[in-house]
């Protein structure tokens, strides 16, 4: 079951995707948001525990999005970002955007199950609410 802010985002991918936001925008926006989680963790859990969390729910995110095909021993979550945004930017808005929101609720589901609802939302809803208020065109260029 997602919590209200995920099914929040669910929504405010798909308004995107409808806006006409293509894959390399949606990658940046994911990639953001991971950025944006790794600097809320790593104070409590250090570098190496928050790209084992990404790493965790890329492994579920490829069983149903094989070409993401992403993997990485690396103890950096930052590469782990990296990684993800440049694969979810060669698909089509669709794809990115469905394997996009699979990885950010898959590790907001990982999160609660290892902290506890209300402190993943103590610490990670403001990441959240930041990708919620991102507008649908990041880098016009794009």
């Amino acid at each position: 079951m997602n919590r209200p802010v995920v099914d929040q985002m669910e929504a405010c991918v798909k308004r995107r995707v409808t806006a006409g936001t293509n894959a390399v925008q949606i990658a940046q926006a994911v990639a953001a948001s991971c950025r944006d989680v790794e600097l809320a963790l790593t104070p409590i859990i250090g570098s190496r525990g928050v790209a084992a969390l990404f790493r965790r729910c890329l492994f579920l995110t490829v069983r149903t999005h094989a070409w993401l095909g992403v993997t990485s021993d690396s103890d950096e979550g930052a590469f782990v970002a990296t990684s993800l945004q440049a694969a979810l930017a060669g698909r089509s808005g669709v794809e990115a955007a469905t394997a996009g929101l699979l990885f950010l609720s898959t590790f907001d589901a990982l999160l609660v199950s290892l902290i506890g609802a209300s402190l993943t939302e103590r610490l990670i809803d403001p990441v959240w609410t930041t990708f919620l208020r991102t507008p649908p065109v990041l880098d016009p260029a794009s």
